[in-house]
């Protein structure tokens, strides 16, 4: 295929307008349902171990690639702003589990990988929800990095035992109430626009906007079941962190089926 009617194409799905969708409405679940998405996510899981496991498998290397990389550079502290920014954009990453989750869903398992169906139906829009979770990640980043200046001094790096030191130091223990606070915000934010866009906008054709409104109409209407799931999805993710990653080989692709369940859990027509 020649480049040109590479560019064609990618023209034509970013400038194509998505249908006009059915009007879609937000059921009002239990306080608790963030277990049951769990509970599915498992099951969905189960059913489709290889693909689901392969696509665990590849974030786990891709993020050991990036921290190694950092710390041969010398940038061994901004690991955690990394981290940070990872979680952010952890949805956007997670449609190669939707694809699974949808094959689940239709053929009661998916064993191959290079078999499904990944083709979101909303292409150009599922990238606009993404550069807007990108943007987010960068904000963070330069926040993360402005307040790391203004403590410990503009350019200067440190040592792991001097950061370990500083960390349990009176000013590294200001930076790091000041740095969760502001990295919450924005964290919670990411999850209100994305936790149900995503795996919306990869199902139907809907505009982004549309979209990203009526995830934060979920948050709004169900907070408790979904602040929850979100506190548990964070609560998961950096855990996974001390031990390499490597949990994040079930714990990525269950977590991506269980943002699925919570879709088609509380999304109607």
């Amino acid at each position: 295929m020649r480049p040109g009617t590479l560019i064609a194409i990618w023209w034509n799905n970013l400038t194509t307008e998505p249908k006009t969708p059915r009007k879609l409405t937000v059921r009002k679940i239990a306080n608790n349902a963030h277990w049951a998405w769990l509970g599915c996510a498992w099951s969905n899981l189960l059913k489709s171990r290889r693909p689901s496991l392969f696509i665990g498998l590849w974030v786990v290397l891709i993020s050991l690639g990036l921290v190694i990389g950092l710390y041969l550079i010398g940038l061994k502290t901004t690991i955690p702003i990394a981290y940070g920014s990872f979680i952010m954009i952890g949805p956007l990453v997670a449609t190669f589990v939707y694809g699974v989750a949808r094959e689940v869903e239709k053929e009661g398992g998916a064993s191959k990988l290079r078999k499904i169906d990944m083709q979101p139906n909303s292409k150009s829009q599922l990238g606009f929800i993404g550069f807007t979770l990108l943007f987010l990640a960068i904000v963070w980043a330069i926040f993360a990095h402005l307040l790391w200046s203004l403590t410990v001094g503009m350019g200067r790096t440190i040592d792991e035992s001097q950061f370990i030191a500083f960390i349990l130091s009176s000013r590294g223990i200001i930076m790091t109430v000041i740095g969760t606070i502001i990295g919450g915000i924005l964290a919670t934010i990411c999850f209100s626009i994305a936790a149900i866009s995503l795996p919306l906008a990869f199902d139907r054709n809907i505009d982004a906007l549309s979209a990203m409104a009526l995830s934060v109409q979920c948050v709004i209407k169900n907070p408790i079941a979904m602040l929850s799931w979100g506190f548990m999805v964070g609560f998961i993710v950096v855990l996974s962190a001390p031990l390499a990653f490597l949990p994040i080989i079930v714990v990525f692709p269950w977590l991506g089926h269980s943002a699925w369940c919570a879709y088609r859990a509380m999304v109607a027509d």
